[in-house]
């Protein structure tokens, strides 16, 4: 995991989810990742929502991010968004993020069922974290 905000500038385009014949089209998500890493970009986003990942099993998702890290061999960091409505989804998710290498993580708040307050959301991230036994910083915020 990365642990200074440094490593986490510049270009980290979150990566459509191609499809063929109605399924998930990995090799051409491969391509995807090789051709953002050839043109410049810092890093690559896994699952953020221009992936579309609520309509996507776990199973798909996981092997997004696991295409992804295989794909950049290791030449920039892989963020990985595995949130979810779902806690149970969540900490699966983040798990697999965390075994397969995630660079850092993009975890979103319950949406729709979202904690009463403040002090109910860090209490979630930071049940996430436990789970996935990563370390946490909790940003109130991207900057504007």
């Amino acid at each position: 995991m990365i642990s200074r905000n440094d490593d986490l500038k510049g270009s980290f385009p979150p990566l459509i989810t191609p499809f063929k014949d109605g399924m998930v089209d990995y090799d051409t998500y491969a391509r995807l990742v090789e051709f953002q890493i050839e043109n410049g970009s810092h890093g690559i986003l896994v699952n953020g929502t221009t992936s579309e990942p609520s309509t996507l099993t776990v199973e798909e998702r996981n092997k997004l991010v696991d295409v992804a890290k295989k794909a950049s061999k290791g030449r920039v960091p892989i963020v990985v968004a595995s949130g979810s409505q779902s806690l149970a989804e969540t900490i699966a998710l983040t798990d697999h993020a965390a075994r397969a290498g995630a660079d850092a993580l993009l975890i979103v708040t319950p949406y729709y069922i979202r904690p009463p307050q403040r002090s109910g959301t860090h209490r979630t991230l930071a049940a996430y974290h436990r789970a996935a036994g990563v370390s946490r910083r909790t940003d109130e915020g991207w900057p504007q």
